[in-house]
């Protein structure tokens, strides 16, 4: 039989065979995936008679994603996909072939016809990349075209298309140890499965079975039915066809369930408590690796019990640090099995059937980089946002880029876990790392107007029905309180009093003039606020002193407010002071956001520059007498004066 007379499956088994020289018949292969476009995929294929009606097609159907391609024109899509098939890509191999057309191409809605070859999978998730950026998106091409660069399944699968998941491959929850939590826990991993992400969740402060339940005993069923609720989850919502949802769960070797807990991924387990498909990781802290060393045993401790008695949860707790300390309390429960032999069940299974995955709690902790502990996930915010560092306000992604170390200003009521200690403290901190880079970004505001942009799994601490907790940004429920520092917190080392304090007027009653490609800064003072016109303009001729390079044409380095009887106000207008303002980075765009400067000022500088801005734009409220006294100030900046 001739081989274009075979249809590809049997082509493809045919690398099964040997030839007559005992060698393997690559060559099948080969043709193999030839003879799969020509027997099939070139079949199935939906055909157009231009690239304009095709794009037509795709868009007008909700096939293609309008916003993506409403980035670029026609003219360029039409010109990079001409050169995604000038490259003349071919599948060198059968099953490469076939696991394109089966789960990535896009389908019509039948599943039944193909509407994307390979070239038209790479230029939508190159323009989608790219972001309207017409060279990178054709540098995106030649990279995936040449093999040199593959996105993640999600991304890959998902890009440019209207129906699709998400384009990030992993997910990270938690689960506490009640009902509400498990359930949402479920519900979260259903939906995130569903859009195409891999999802992982921590077991560890869930109650171990036969704990009590109101305090009556033997009643927590324990994580097994969790993990066979997790697994069916997983199972059920395969992401869109394309290939079947992936779980992971984690759990603390200190757990009382642990060895439980392994034995489920056993081949001759009872298929009551089985776990064929959801992948299993341990958190192994030091201590019991020292425990193994020296051949003792090693406890596993109640969660119920670990967070009745230190008012956390058992994974936010260091085992490493509080072992003997939880051995020695006799209001915990506790069990104990020989370190050895959970190491050695460990070795097993591994070989066994690959599980369990393992954290090295202790050493991943030791580089986390901000306060609290790792043990599924660690803290996220974006990266413009601020943390209150020895050397003033910083922010997180300048943190990141500079790699140094430094101390964090914490809330002592967070890092005690104890509303009854407010107050601050700096702790010592790791360099920061990133930790996602195309993460959603949410805001959390107060009632106050205090505001925070973060990640959802970012821990906030607040405050509901009188208990302190922490827990997730995403679990946030309206009329939580949430702790806002409760201390005076630390400051920087630069020192400019006179600047912090022209800067501060100026965001609150200042401009910026342009005139003929000129720029000057203007202060206005209207009514009894022009008292302050001395103590501002000695802070003016301060920060210009010796600055001779400023001037040009009629200006001075000493400006001075003049009084205009029409707009009963009193105005300084100076083009040196703008120059010098300029520098720190303060102009007419960004006159009312607070500068770096003063966010790295010292404790003067900051002051200084609220007293600027609350001497022109606030008012006192309250009286000596009445022994009660407050700072209000007005804007019709609203983001600005949050800001302050």
């Amino acid at each position: 039989m001739k081989l274009s007379e075979m249809d590809y499956h049997s082509l493809n088994a045919m690398l099964n065979l040997y030839d007559t020289d005992g060698k393997i018949q690559f060559d099948k292969d080969r043709e193999s995936a030839r003879q799969y476009f020509l027997q099939h995929v070139n079949q199935n294929m939906v055909y157009f008679h231009s690239f304009e009606e095709r794009m037509r097609y795709l868009l007008d159907n909700d096939y293609y994603e309008r916003e993506l391609t409403e980035q670029y024109s026609t003219k360029f899509i039409e010109q990079l996909t001409d050169e995604a098939y000038a490259l003349k890509f071919r599948f060198p191999a059968f099953l490469g072939a076939f696991k394109f057309f089966t789960s990535y191409a896009l389908k019509t809605f039948d599943g039944k016809r193909y509407l994307e070859r390979f070239e038209d999978r790479v230029v939508m998730v190159s323009l989608g990349l790219a972001q309207g950026d017409q060279e990178l998106a054709r540098g995106f091409m030649r990279e995936m075209i040449s093999g040199r660069f593959q996105p993640a399944t999600p991304t890959f699968l998902n890009m440019g298309k209207a129906q699709r998941g998400e384009l990030v491959s992993c997910f990270l929850l938690r689960v506490e140890d009640n009902m509400e939590s498990i359930s949402r826990g479920i519900n979260s991993s259903l939906q995130l499965s569903k859009r195409g992400g891999g999802v992982a969740l921590s077991l560890s402060n869930i109650r171990e079975a036969g704990a009590p339940i109101k305090k009556i005993e033997n009643q927590s069923s324990g994580i097994i039915p969790v993990m066979k609720l997790l697994e069916d989850s997983f199972s059920y919502a395969n992401q869109l066809g394309a290939r079947q949802g992936a779980g992971a769960v984690y759990l603390s070797a200190h757990h009382p369930d642990i060895m439980k807990f392994l034995d489920t991924k056993r081949e001759n387990a009872d298929e009551k408590i089985r776990i064929k498909t959801l992948s299993l990781g341990v958190v192994v802290p030091d201590i019991t690796f020292e425990l193994a060393k020296k051949n003792e045993d090693m406890y596993l401790f109640s969660p119920y019990d670990v967070e009745r008695v230190y008012g956390v949860p058992f994974g936010d707790l260091s085992v490493t640090e509080h072992y003997y300390d939880m051995v020695n309390d006799s209001r915990i429960s506790k069990t104990k099995i020989s370190a050895r032999h959970f190491f050695q069940t460990v070795a097993e299974l591994q070989f066994e059937s690959g599980y369990p995955y393992i954290v090295f709690e202790d050493t991943v902790n030791k580089a986390n980089p901000i306060k609290g502990r790792i043990n599924m996930s660690n803290l996220c915010v974006s990266g413009d946002t601020r943390l209150l560092t020895d050397s003033g306000y910083q922010a997180a992604r300048d943190l990141y880029e500079s790699q140094s170390k430094f101390q964090a200003i914490v809330d002592t009521r967070a890092r005690d876990m104890n509303l009854a200690t407010p107050g601050v403290a700096a702790e010592n901190s790791t360099p920061m790392h990133l930790t996602a880079e195309l993460a959603d970004i949410f805001k959390l505001t107060t009632a106050e107007g205090f505001e925070l942009r973060a990640t959802e799994w970012h821990k906030m601490y607040v405050v509901r029905d009188g208990e302190l907790m922490k827990i997730p940004l995403n679990e946030v429920l309206p009329g939580d309180r949430v702790l806002v520092q409760s201390g005076e917190g630390a400051f920087g080392d630069f020192h400019n009093t006179e600047l912090a304090y022209i800067t501060g007027a100026l965001a609150a009653d200042g401009t910026f003039a342009v005139n003929e490609n000129t720029s000057s800064a203007r202060l206005y003072l209207y009514g009894p606020k022009r008292e302050f016109a001395e103590q501002l303009e000695a802070a003016a001729a301060t920060v210009l002193h010796g600055r001779e390079d400023l001037i040009e044409r009629q200006s001075t380095l000493t400006p001075e407010f003049t009084y205009s009887s029409i707009y009963k106000r009193a105005a300084l207008q100076s083009a040196p002071l703008a120059k010098l303002l300029a520098e720190f980075g303060v102009t007419r765009e960004t006159k009312t956001a607070i500068p770096e400067f003063v966010l790295r000022g010292d404790r003067d500088t900051q002051v200084a520059y609220l007293t600027g801005f609350f001497q022109l734009e606030g008012s006192v409220t309250g009286s000596n007498s009445a022994g009660s006294m407050s700072i209000e100030a007005s804007s019709t900046d609203r983001k600005g004066l949050m800001k302050v």
